[in-house]
């Protein structure tokens, strides 16, 4: 009996195919590329694979902190947020027969468009489908070993700063990180992540 409960939940997955189980969701610990937690309240937030590029969070609409592994002290964690997803659909392919390898380019990625916070981060999360966050050195806190940063207010070119229990809607959130320096999102690179604020 016991056996042939578990044989009924294999055969389903066997049949239905490779579609259906791309489309289950998961929980899991970290995002699956670069290892991002995120922690609300001292307490580490649930996180769900949406697929292996996206990753969803649900949280209060009140301050949280992202955690980052410990990478190269000269490489800097980027981050571009915006209110929707389509953030998540500029990715420009730079692979050519020459450089099967190239990677992606993201408009908000690119050379220059990094917007500096102040030196040691002041919790503002800017938000700009043109430029990044650039989190390097203390503005991912005083512990090389343990990097990470706190987000209390949102930052529009339009709206200006916001206290994130006053915004409205849902963030989402490129995060970067170039480990092997080219510029260009390679596949271990990047996550994207779906902010989802209880209503």
């Amino acid at each position: 009996m016991r056996l042939a409960g578990l044989l009924l939940p294999l055969s389903l997955l066997l049949t239905t195919g490779p579609a259906a189980a791309r489309a289950v969701k998961a929980d899991i610990l970290h995002t699956p590329w670069l290892g991002l937690r995120l922690v609300q309240d001292g307490k580490p937030l649930r996180l769900t694979r949406v697929d292996l590029r996206t990753t969803r969070v649900r949280l209060e609409r009140r301050p949280f902190q992202i955690l980052f592994p410990r990478g190269k002290a000269d490489v800097a964690y980027q981050l571009c947020a915006w209110t929707d997803k389509s953030l998540f659909t500029q990715l420009r392919s730079r692979r050519s027969a020459a450089e099967p390898n190239a990677g992606a380019e993201h408009p908000c990625l690119l050379p220059g468009t990094g917007m500096a916070d102040t030196e040691a981060g002041s919790g503002m999360l800017m938000m700009d489908k043109g430029g990044h966050n650039y989190l390097i050195d203390l503005r991912l806190g005083p512990d090389p070993d343990h990097p990470f940063v706190h987000y209390s207010t949102l930052w529009t070119r339009a709206g200006g700063e916001v206290p994130i229990a006053s915004a409205q809607g849902d963030l989402y959130v490129v995060a970067f990180h170039d480990a092997d320096g080219d510029g260009y999102l390679g596949n271990s690179e990047y996550d994207f992540l779906e902010l989802r604020f209880e209503r």
